[in-house]
């Protein structure tokens, strides 16, 4: 109902960050419809409009409604929510690969002066060295720090060509497995699955 209402309100419109992400299954409830617009009207209820640059490749469309691709609308998404529900999208879309550090990389080296890019460039840092939440930065902290060594952050385990589960830390020659995090960052299908 947002997609079509922004689209008869502005039918050159772009839907786009977290009402797009929501289209493509991210687990938000949009309230409003945010799109990219060239004539920067004014916010009218529940319709916010953007003056994001979108690159052709990062469009796609749905019975005539164009939105952004589903990389482009998480990466819009993680900078426009407030922070801790960007963190929990942000794990969300890593750990069901819907997001890549290559995404990441790509978004900033393409738009390298844009807002939000600190928030995206953080989320990077994290991504690259396996920490979805506070909890497992802090845990890699202590291993380090402890001289523990051998670990990996953020490790897929496999039974054959099957995944089975992405931990949080995996000491691969012991077979031993550290889990920090709950439901509130894997959420519950993924927290149940690991488990």
């Amino acid at each position: 109902m947002l997609a079509f209402g922004a689209y008869l309100t502005w039918p050159d419109a772009v839907l786009c960050g977290p009402t797009a992400a929501a289209f493509y299954g991210a687990p938000l409830i949009p309230v409003d419809a945010h799109v990219i617009t060239r004539r920067q009207p004014k916010a009218v209820r529940g319709l916010v409009p953007h003056g994001f640059e979108v690159a052709p490749w990062e469009l796609e469309s749905w019975r005539g409604i164009q939105m952004t691709s589903p990389s482009r609308s998480l990466l819009d998404a993680l900078v426009m929510l407030p922070q801790p529900s960007a963190q929990s999208l942000f794990v969300w879309s890593i750990t069901r690969d819907r997001l890549s550090i290559c995404d990441l990389e790509v978004h900033l080296e393409h738009y390298p002066g844009r807002w939000g890019n600190n928030r995206l460039r953080k989320f990077l840092a994290d991504a690259r060295q396996g920490i979805m939440s506070p909890a497992e930065a802090l845990l890699h902290e202590i291993l380090r720090r402890q001289g523990f060594t051998g670990w990996r952050a953020d490790a897929t385990l496999r039974r054959g060509d099957k995944i089975v589960a992405r931990v949080d830390v995996l000491f691969p020659v012991e077979r031993v497995v550290i889990e920090v995090d709950g439901r509130r960052y894997h959420g519950e299908d993924r927290f149940q699955a690991d488990r």
